[in-house]
């Protein structure tokens, strides 16, 4: 066998390597690789001309013991034997088509994410320009266990063709011991570092990106594109179809390859929550992430927040955006990660990475949420039970906004997104926090809301706590807004206010007046005699009232803003919905504050 050198991972096979070499040619070069073993396994290789002894100083583990193996190999094409095994006559008419397959070997075929089979260690051919072209085995992410199997993957991205096959008449496995699930070098690893069992013991994929789609059939191949391209290989990507009617089935069809990793799920036209949770369901990954069908991504994205996630256990990890418009493109930072404010602004955008575990845990993403932000209502779910955001300060998703985009054809304000969460989760708007919430240490006032444009809801104010109680004193309103408005402070009351004569001064419980003062819409005057609460109390959260079936519901208040205002916020991709302001309209000053406070340069 021609331009073939053997490679062998060595370690705590004293008893099975003699065997092996012995089935090895004389004229076949072979390369042991002794992964830091204590006692070298000189004596073993010292019968064998063509066997040549490479001692590490530490462990490596099999991929690492492998990628020094490959580089000892020269120009060679390699054959990856494990050392638990023995040649059998007649081995090379597994390598009769190495010319077309680059990788050739021992198959497995029963793993669900990998239906066509993967290649293991047992026994591996790798061709010299497969070893050129994708480089070694990934030590960082698979020193063990699934190496292969992600190294394959590479590979087949890159063009280069896979056979997995049977290789019973080619390679003799050694038995392994009654009730043993791995082999012996395995298994004596697994018994000196068990802690590190989720590290040595995983298949890929690692990240399922799932791609929803519903007429983006043009945008598609950027987006699949996108993850294929990543630094970050052990992931599946899933185009989840939600019935598309354009030729997304077609271009789907195209771009997905089982070798690749890259698989089509077409669905009757339910609506994006739906379509997701059956995507996810059948997803294999450890990590699940959400890349919109119009949306792409930066190279190094999905490399730089798999460390960050792997980092920060029982969490959940996002990055910046970059709005990407036909003549410019526009980063976006978001807000770090804050359960109180999440209530009131999602500083979270729709592809975070999170576990899999953890949206079986909250029950994926609620249909409830049909017309748009569901991405945020699931935030705050995964922050209900623990699952807290991590922030990469770094923009690498890219966010198309190009007039095709849902929230751009049909725009929601976000009040009615929030009113819906009030209706969805009343107890968190009360003050409510179960025990484990992300923000169950700390409380905040209430969201302050109006009947057209938001505010922004105020600080907690310090030494102030929902316990507070006693007598009340009259606050008089400050501002210049003629619309009513409604703000709810820490003792869970809440207070309509405005310019006219009813609204102008209100009764203001002890407990509240240091909050209602701190946002500076308020002034002191002088309590009454014997406060009462007005009528105007209300709960946190009112009942919605029962409408005729099929009545249409109010439109929002459009928003006003300056022409200086509008310019900017469209310039940055802002919806002015958003934009806190406290007279009649937004102004430049107002879209200026919030771009700082996301920590934009303007």
């Amino acid at each position: 066998m021609e331009r073939l050198t053997c490679v062998i991972p060595f370690w705590n096979g004293h008893a099975t390597l003699p065997a092996l070499l012995a089935s090895i040619p004389r004229d076949l070069p072979v390369v042991v690789v002794n992964d830091a073993e204590s006692v070298p396994p000189e004596r073993e290789c010292a019968g064998y001309a063509n066997a040549r002894l490479v001692n590490l100083a530490r462990r490596g583990y099999f991929s690492g013991a492998c990628n020094v193996g490959f580089a000892e190999a020269g120009a060679d094409d390699v054959l990856v034997l494990n050392q638990d095994g023995a040649l059998l006559p007649g081995w090379e008419r597994a390598l009769a088509e190495r010319e077309r397959y680059g990788l050739i070997g021992d198959g497995v075929f029963a793993h669900p994410a990998w239906p066509r089979g993967y290649i293991q260690g047992t026994f591996m051919f790798i061709r010299r320009d497969v070893l050129g072209a994708i480089g070694d085995f990934n030590t960082a992410l698979y020193p063990l266990w699934g190496a292969t199997c992600e190294y394959q993957l590479r590979a087949c991205r890159r063009g280069f063709e896979a056979l997995p096959l049977d290789a019973a008449p080619y390679y003799q496995h050694r038995e392994r011991a009654a009730g043993a699930r791995y082999g012996s070098a395995i298994t004596a690893t697994l018994a000196e570092a068990p802690e590190q069992k989720r590290r040595f013991i995983r298949t890929p994929p690692e990240i399922s990106v799932i791609v929803p789609t519903y007429n983006f059939a043009n945008y598609l191949e950027q987006a699949v594109a996108s993850v294929l391209e990543q630094t970050f290989q052990s992931t599946e990507i899933l185009i989840a179809d939600d019935g598309s009617t354009d030729a997304t089935p077609e271009v789907s069809a195209a771009l997905a390859d089982p070798w690749k990793g890259v698989h089509y799920l077409r669905f009757e036209h339910r609506g994006l929550c739906a379509t997701l949770n059956a995507a996810i369901a059948q997803a294999h990954g450890r990590y699940v992430t959400v890349l919109s069908a119009d949306d792409w991504m930066a190279p190094q994205r999905l490399a730089r927040l798999h460390t960050l996630i792997e980092a920060h256990p029982h969490s959940v990890v996002y990055d910046d955006v970059i709005f990407a418009y036909q003549d410019r493109q526009v980063p976006m930072r978001m807000g770090d990660y804050d359960f109180e404010r999440l209530l009131y602004r999602n500083m979270m955008h729709a592809g975070i990475l999170y576990p899999k575990a953890a949206w079986q845990e909250v029950g994926g993403y609620s249909e409830e949420m049909s017309d748009g932000r569901e991405d945020w209502e699931f935030n705050l779910q995964l922050g209900l039970h623990g699952w807290c955001g991590v922030h990469l300060p770094e923009p690498l998703y890219y966010y198309r906004r190009q007039g095709q985009g849902r929230t751009e054809r049909t725009p929601v304000p976000r009040a009615k997104f929030e009113a819906r969460l009030r209706q969805l989760h009343p107890q968190i708007y009360e003050g409510e926090r179960p025990m484990g919430c992300c923000g169950g240490k700390r409380k905040t006032g209430m969201s302050v809301r109006t009947t057209g444009p938001t505010a922004t809801p105020p600080a907690y104010p310090k030494g102030v706590t929902s316990e507070t109680s006693g007598a009340g004193v009259v606050l008089e309103y400050t501002g210049q807004n003629m619309a009513n408005q409604t703000i709810c402070g820490p003792s869970g009351t809440c207070y309509k206010y405005g310019r006219n004569a009813r609204y102008l001064r209100v009764w203001v419980r002890a407990a509240d007046v240091d909050f209602m003062l701190g946002t500076r819409l308020f002034k002191r005057v002088i309590p009454p005699k014997a406060p009462e609460p007005q009528p105007i109390a209300q709960k946190v959260v009112e009942e919605p009232q029962a409408e005729p079936e099929g009545a249409p519901e109010p439109a929002p208040a459009p928003v006003i803003a300056s022409r200086r205002a509008q310019e900017l916020a469209e310039h940055y991709g802002l919806d002015l919905d958003d934009i806190p302001h406290t007279g009649s309209r937004v102004l430049l000053r107002d879209v200026q504050e919030y771009l700082d406070a996301m920590g934009v340069a303007v």
